[in-house]
């Protein structure tokens, strides 16, 4: 009986000691983290997705007008310089169009504390009489920090639109 409750703990162990670094992986914003393109998880699915559209956009007649592959065009605005959990640094960029795709994958992820609870937004808010934010997670969080807004609300704020 003994070993059977030993064999079956060891199990759960060695699973768990498995996978837990895999799923840290597939949360950090940051490349070199277990990623497999070099520009962290949320630059990654911002370069698919793009990739993507630029593949479907070959067949729509105006689309099909627009040369995605030529990045002569840069368009200037605030990027994030440095990142930070609480207050990253901030920078005027000047880059192409397929960068500012890519890129605000993980700009929309910064600062990391403050946005990883605005990242959460209630569709249906108008309708039902509620915040645009989340609200079920407020009282774990007690005093320390209780967001407020939703990342719309935010980025507006944030970035003075």
């Amino acid at each position: 009986m003994r070993s059977r409750w030993f064999a079956a703990a060891a199990g759960v162990v060695l699973a768990l000691a498995m996978v837990l670094p895999m799923m840290v992986h597939a949360y950090g914003n940051q490349p070199g983290r277990g990623d497999w393109r070099g520009g962290g998880p949320h630059r990654t699915i911002n370069a698919l997705a793009l990739e993507e559209f630029i593949g479907q956009a070959r067949s729509d007649p105006i689309l099909a007008q627009y040369t995605f592959d030529r990045d002569v065009l840069k368009v200037q605005g605030p990027a994030v310089g440095e990142p930070g959990m609480f207050k990253p640094g901030r920078e005027i960029k000047n880059e192409t169009f397929r960068w500012w795709v890519i890129e605000g994958g993980y700009m929309a992820d910064e600062p990391e504390l403050y946005a990883s609870f605005r990242h959460f937004y209630n569709p249906r808010h108008q309708e039902m009489g509620t915040p645009a934010y989340l609200t079920d997670h407020l009282d774990e969080l007690g005093f320390y920090f209780k967001a407020l807004a939703a990342a719309i609300k935010w980025f507006g704020l944030w970035y003075g639109r």
